[in-house]
């Protein structure tokens, strides 16, 4: 099987990630990371499907064993110490930085609580016809992304990725049994609460501190554990929800600069272009523009 890899021709042997700018990497070639310099902290979500043989990871202080019809999702934040794989081993991989994360993939906090569950053993078993459904969906994903320019590819990328997305919390929801939220650590239990709260709340408002309040931490340590689990600040999350819902409300409706902002509780035009930018390299209009021009 040859690797295939969109955007980008190769992961960077420093950080393990793809290199700027470029967000999304499949392969099917597990020589395709053999460059890596480990230990290699993630600063993306990591997918790995088992085909055949198997394929040990160490993973911070733990190893994890994918074998024959398995699955593992590895979030931001770990540190992949080395890995050994079967002389038989065949996988797919899908690796997705968090800024990917960001424009296409639905609530995380969705997400989280699986992960949580999973925290230490993340490998679960897939049936043959889950198998074959991941397979599907990493095959189509894979064409088109290496299919070349064509109307919509962005639009149709992301709702590939939102697939897999689901389709995979799908698989770990079915494996959950039922545990009681003691059991969850206290920090994992933190963010989730933390994500949930940024999703009810993230039109109104944009300060930590708010975050912080309704959760009875101070902004200090509500900022050092979400960076601690999630490889990102609070501020960053906030920011992350308020730039992709502007986005959205740009690309998709009719509204006015200044509706948008309103509808995000910015002051004025002038500020909301300004966070904008800041965030995104673009104003608010260019950013209209660009997306008028790409479709």
């Amino acid at each position: 099987m040859s690797s295939k890899i969109w955007e980008t021709k190769e992961i960077s042997p420093a950080s393990g990630s793809p290199q700027a700018g470029r967000n999304i990497v499949v392969f099917d070639n597990i020589n395709a990371i053999t460059h890596l310099k480990f230990p290699v902290k993630t600063d993306f979500l990591l997918s790995i499907v088992c085909v055949e043989g198997q394929l040990k990871l160490s993973v911070d202080v733990s190893e994890q064993l994918l074998t024959k019809q398995s699955l593992m999702v590895l979030q931001p934040g770990h540190i992949i110490n080395n890995y050994e794989a079967s002389s038989d081993f065949k996988g797919i991989f899908i690796l997705v930085t968090m800024n990917a994360l960001n424009g296409a993939l639905p609530s995380m906090s969705k997400f989280y609580p699986c992960v949580m569950h999973f925290l230490n053993k993340s490998v679960i078993p897939l049936t043959r016809r889950e198998l074959n459904n991941q397979l599907n969906l990493y095959r189509l994903l894979q064409d088109k992304i290496n299919g070349g320019d064509y109307p919509y590819k962005e639009n149709v990328i992301q709702s590939l990725c939102e697939a897999v997305f689901y389709e995979t919390l799908g698989l770990y929801t079915a494996n959950m049994e039922e545990q009681p939220d003691k059991s969850i650590k206290r920090k994992d239990e933190l963010l989730y609460q933390f994500i949930t709260l940024v999703e009810s709340n993230f039109r109104k408002h944009r300060d930590v501190i708010f975050y912080a309040n309704r959760l009875r931490v101070s902004s200090k340590h509500l900022s050092s554990i979400v960076k601690i689990v999630s490889g990102r600040t609070a501020g960053e999350w906030i920011d992350s929800y308020v730039i992709l819902e502007a986005k959205m409300m740009l690309r998709n409706t009719a509204m006015s600069i200044q509706e948008v902002g309103a509808a995000l509780s910015f002051s004025d035009q002038s500020f909301f272009g300004k966070y904008f930018k800041r965030l995104t390299g673009n104003s608010p209009r260019e950013y209209r523009q660009l997306n008028l021009t790409t479709k």
